[in-house]
């Protein structure tokens, strides 16, 4: 079997072959190669010199002990804390004690060095280490030694084992170098130099007390032997110091100095950690002015409610929108952000459209903080009211009214915009509740809301009204004042279907106004026409305006503008029914042209330009901000009252008025006041003969079945859509400010606004009897913001503070929804046709900041900056 396995053994390649001749030569390399340890391991004998020193020791220590010595003692200390600073940075290894050892013990039993020669290799192969001989001292050199000597073994004139010379590069010349130990040549007089106004030299007594330590005769400076020997070489000297290895040491002066001026390694530490979280700190202040001045850019876009975004913002582009280019603007003449695009890291420049919606969310965090600071433990009101925006979403706007201390008045602002999937009364109270939440309000501190009249949110039985009466029995519920005296104005034209008959008259005229409006200014060529006649006739020229059941101003302003221009509009009517070619706009001119040229036109104009001048002005002062309950019901009572005079007139004479005015008007332009015609009412409407009734006259049907019916119509739907269940507090308020006191008040103070009866009724009493006290001058609105301002000073507060909550908690109550009608109309800027795609969030920031204008342009900065910088879970790439 063994000798089939022999034969079948596999023969080994080329390749083994060549390993194995690499692994033989190896071998023999490693064995012709010597361990560094192997240089400093000697025999017995090895370190003993044996140097024929001659006689003549006396006279060698007595020339040695006349030297001059310099402070020895100082500049020993200071020499030593230099040169074991130097030494110290150049230890070795644990693994090389033994070595470091042997090389101290070797060095210390050296007298002086002699130059390497032949006979002195043979002389140390033959030397046997002496041990337990003392070091042998320099003082106990033969006195027969003299300068002829020295300098016959070389030692004051040889360069060979100098410190200043280059360590050779041969193995076996520096293996000499290091069995001779340190150069230490003893001279009659060391050079001297001046330093610090003295002589100073090297002294022979420092061999003594430092065993490393060897002398240069060519550079005048002291070496290490070990440092210079062991230095390494240019790739791994590392961090040594030269003055003891290559320069040599000559400066104890400058050492000590050096060594007393540099602090302790705490100190450095500390130091060191100042001065690098003092640049931290820099940094990070440089870093906040970065951001001041984008959070700056940003709150200007925002307030005035300009787009931040461009179609292309990449850096060639002109589209990158307005906050690109105002930073980029900025930092033309800003050197802070000048350096920030220049210098700063291009992945943290924060002009991207992240940073921005993180800056735009930042500014409305801190500023929706100020306001729930502001708006805790105060009664308050909610505002509501919805709209679609171009994007087709339905949006709920939200506003909270509250009495601010430090204005001493009331304040509606607006706080958040919610989009509504649904537009049920339960989907609108869950958003106002979270709101409620949002604030950490409770709903015992809502005093009232505010809603327009549409049954989903009016309804008393499941509406919103009812929803957050459920919360807290105690809300009142306010139909916006503004909206009520919309609804009046459309009761009395027609809008009702139960007044069509009797207003058909005013109903026709305000059609046959929209009319005019679309038939104008529907093409761009009759619009023309209309100018230049305009032009022609040197009137002024008044735009013509639509109707519209959601804007109020707008058919006063569409009746005045056909007033204005009426002679203007029958120029351009006819010019244009002359040169139409269209068939179908040429009937519509000449049906318009009919209708303007009738007595009931030119009288519905004449009759309805006034009144509608009056109740514009009255929808005005109800859209004001802040309004409250006593201003509001005294401007509409002042409005009621002067329609019931233009109706209840001493015999007729504002109608009598009116009507010669359309008389006038008629005269003036060529058009005949139809006569009456006597007809009977048909017996399918009345058949009662005593109810039958013929007008004899023009002016007398006008004035009942068109003048009279109007202006019925407007009074009763006043006294019937204002009366609120705020008509008894506004009463009570009204009686109070007038310092009259009753049970009925009483008992509406403590169940609305929780006082209690009998300290109010004994602080009236005292106010009485004050006389500086704001008088009533014949109407109570003026009296209320004196009562205001006069218990906010002097601590009258604390004295009346009774009838001071009852007055605060009045001023609360809402009178109309207009502050989110101005929100909406903000909407539509914020949010247009290019716009569309904006989120819901940044929608809400940006809507906020633009309807708050004052509240953004105070905005903290460095507290936005503080809410930028935590906004993310990691850390901001800059440091803030």
């Amino acid at each position: 079997m063994s000798s089939i396995n022999k034969t079948t053994k596999k023969q080994k390649g080329g390749a083994f072959k060549v390993r194995e001749l690499k692994k033989i030569k190896l071998q023999n390399a490693a064995q012709s190669c010597y361990n560094i340890k192997n240089l400093f391991q000697k025999s017995a004998d090895g370190f003993k010199k044996n140097i024929d020193i001659p006689t003549n020791q006396d006279v060698i220590i007595n020339e040695l002990q006349n030297e001059d010595v310099d402070n020895p003692d100082s500049i020993n200390n200071a020499f030593q804390n230099d040169t074991s600073t130097a030494s110290s940075s150049h230890t070795l290894p644990e693994s090389s004690k033994s070595q470091i050892l042997l090389t101290k013990s070797v060095i210390e039993n050296l007298d002086v060095d002699c130059p390497a020669s032949k006979d002195c290799i043979e002389q140390e192969n033959n030397m046997k280490v002496c041990t337990g001989v003392s070091q042998v001292q320099v003082s106990e050199t033969d006195s027969n030694i003299d300068e002829n000597y020295l300098k016959a073994h070389g030692i004051l004139n040889s360069k060979v084992n100098d410190p200043s010379n280059k360590l050779p590069s041969n193995r076996l010349e520096f293996k000499e170098i290091i069995n001779r130990g340190p150069c230490r040549p003893v001279l009659k007089l060391y050079p001297r130099t001046l330093q610090s106004n003295s002589q100073r030299s090297f002294q022979k007594s420092w061999y003594d007390k430092f065993s490393w330590l060897e002398y240069s005769t060519v550079t005048d400076a002291a070496y290490c032997f070990p440092c210079r020997c062991f230095a390494g070489n240019e790739k791994n000297k590392g961090q040594i110091d030269t003055a003891f290895t290559v320069k040599g040491f000559k400066g104890c002066v400058t050492a000590l100095n050096n060594f007393l001026s540099v602090k302790s390694i705490d100190e450095v530490i500390n130091e060191s950690v100042t001065q690098q979280i003092s640049k931290l700190e820099n940094e990070r202040l440089n870093n906040r002015k970065i951001m001041w001045r984008l959070v700056e850019v940003t709150v200007c876009l925002a307030k005035c409610g300009k787009p931040f975004r461009g179609h292309d913002e990449s850096s060639r582009s002109f589209q990158k929108g307005l906050f690109k280019e105002f930073v980029e603007l900025l930092s033309r003449y800003d050197m802070v952000l000048q350096n920030h695009f220049e210098n700063g890291p291009k992945n943290a420049s924060y002009i991207s459209n992240r940073i921005q919606n993180d800056i735009i969310y930042s500014i409305h965090s801190v500023l929706l903080q100020e306001l729930k600071h502001n708006i805790q433990q105060v009664p308050i009101a909610i505002i509501a009211d919805e709209t679609s925006d171009v994007g087709h979403h339905e949006q709920l706007s939200i506003v909270i009214r509250y009495f601010s201390t430090a204005l001493n008045r009331p304040i509606e602002t607006f706080v958040d915009l919610k989009r509504m999937i649904s537009v049920t009364a339960e989907s609108i109270f869950k958003s106002l509740e979270n709101v409620i939440e949002q604030f950490n309000l409770n709903w015992n501190s809502v005093i009232a809301v505010c809603f327009d009249g549409a049954s989903t949110m009016a309804g008393n039985v499941a509406g919103v009204q009812a929803k957050c009466k459920m919360k807290n029995e105690n809300i009142l519920y306010v139909h916006c004042y503004a909206h009520c005296l919309n609804l009046t104005l459309m009761d009395a034209v027609g809008a009702s279907t139960k007044n069509n008959q009797q207003n058909k008259m005013v109903f026709d005229f305000l059609g046959t106004v929209q009319f005019i409006y679309s038939y104008i200014e529907g093409s761009p060529i009759r619009h023309a026409i209309f100018e230049r006649i305009a032009k022609e006739n040197g009137s002024k020229l008044h735009t013509l305006k639509s109707s519209s059941q959601t804007r109020w101003a707008c058919r006063s302003e569409a009746v005045k503008a056909i007033k204005s221009n009426y002679n203007v509009l029958l120029e351009a009517l006819e010019e244009i029914t002359e040169k139409c070619l269209i068939s179908e706009m040429r009937a519509k001119g000449k049906g318009i042209l009919h209708q303007m040229k009738t007595f009931e036109f030119i009288f519905c104009l004449t009759m309805m330009q006034p009144i509608l001048e009056m109740i514009l002005k009255v929808s005005a002062v109800l859209q004001t901000e802040n309004l409250d309950l006593l201003t509001a019901m005294s401007i509409v009572k002042s409005l009621k009252s002067s329609l019931s005079s233009m109706r209840n007139s001493p015999q007729d004479e504002e109608f009598h008025k009116v009507f010669k005015k359309a008389v006038t008007m008629c005269e003036e332009n060529n058009i005949i006041i139809p006569k009456i015609k006597n007809r009977k009412v048909s017996c399918k409407l009345d058949d009662t003969p005593l109810s039958q009734h013929t007008y004899q006259t023009q002016n007398e049907y006008i004035k009942i079945e068109v003048y009279f019916s109007t202006l019925d119509i407007l009074v009763n739907s006043m006294n019937e859509r204002f009366q609120q269940e705020t008509v008894d507090i506004i009463s009570a308020v009204a009686k109070l400010i007038n310092l009259e006191f009753n049970i009925e008040s009483s008992n509406l103070f403590q169940r609305f606004f929780h006082v209690v009866a009998e300290n109010l009724e004994a602080e009236i009493t005292i106010l009485k009897n004050m006389k500086d006290t704001p008088r009533p001058r014949g109407n109570s609105v003026s009296t209320l913001h004196e009562w205001l301002d006069w218990l906010s000073i002097k601590g009258r507060a604390d004295i009346f503070k009774q009838f001071l909550q009852v007055l605060r908690i009045f001023v609360v109550i809402p009178v109309t929804s207009c502050s989110c009608e101005r929100t909406f109309s903000k909407l539509s800027i914020i949010k247009n046709k290019l716009r569309s795609t904006m989120s819901q969030d940044r929608l809400n920031s940006l809507l906020f900041l633009f309807v708050e204008q004052k509240m953004t342009a105070n905005v903290n900065i460095d507290e936005v900056i503080d809410q930028f910088k935590v906004m993310v879970p990691n850390e901001r790439r800059l440091v803030l």
